[in-house]
């Protein structure tokens, strides 16, 4: 049975997903079916806010960036750091869904920067669970020509992320195929994150996982639709 879905696609130069002639959808798919509603809509203002909780959102997923050289000449946005801390304050300010920031590693051309500042501005929301996503360079596009950060500088910024955060950490589908035997490991070794998407089944094996077939932002509260019968 269908349990969920995950609305993304592609943004605008706005950084906002064009979702709202799909509103009337998600709800006639809220009212006839019973499943959780998870969304990447990118950059919001309150009124956007309104509109996914009256059409029946449950999760935002949020990618929250506040370097300014990523924002305009990587992402190619007409946005500003403000833009995405203003976005986070109203997904998190009297609203009733469940909010998932999710802070990318390495973006600026494979470098960590300014994640942590990032990751400080977060956490001052008191989000359930941050997810933290890394840089994988894209064949054929300006990107391809950098690496991903290198694993031990990685590792040394969960380390930071864990002494700062009691909530949940997770680290998301989006990371270079080649690190999932590389990093994960040492991840679940210093137990470092409490999630991880898409491990290999080595990994999995290895470490005896217990495996949810849900995106990693989903709150433990609804974990129970998830877990086979």
């Amino acid at each position: 049975n269908v349990r969920g879905f995950l609305i993304s696609g592609g943004f605008n130069r706005y950084g906002k997903l064009p979702y709202k002639p799909f509103l009337e959808a998600f709800r006639r798919i809220k009212r006839e079916m019973d499943v959780i509603l998870s969304i990447h809509p990118g950059l919001v203002d309150k009124n956007d806010v309104k509109d996914l909780e009256s059409s029946g959102i449950d999760i935002v997923d949020y990618e929250f960036i506040i370097d300014e050289e990523v924002i305009h000449n990587i992402m190619g946005l007409n946005a500003d750091r403000n833009d995405f801390i203003k976005s986070l304050y109203y997904l998190t300010n009297n609203t009733s869904m469940y909010v998932a920031p999710h802070i990318s590693i390495g973006f600026k051309y494979g470098l960590i920067d300014r994640e942590m500042e990032a990751f400080n501005i977060v956490k001052e929301f008191k989000p359930y669970i941050i997810i933290l996503l890394i840089f994988i360079p894209t064949k054929n596009t300006p990107m391809d020509k950098y690496s991903p950060p290198k694993v031990n500088e990685i590792v040394d910024l969960f380390r930071k992320f864990r002494k700062n955060f009691r909530e949940d950490l997770a680290l998301g589908c989006m990371r270079p195929h080649f690190y999932k035997l590389l990093l994960d490991p040492l991840l679940i070794e210093e137990k470092l994150v409490d999630r991880i998407a898409v491990p290999d089944r080595k990994v999995i094996k290895k470490y005896g996982l217990k495996i949810v077939n849900v995106c990693c932002s989903l709150p433990k509260n609804l974990y129970e639709k998830f877990i086979s019968d």
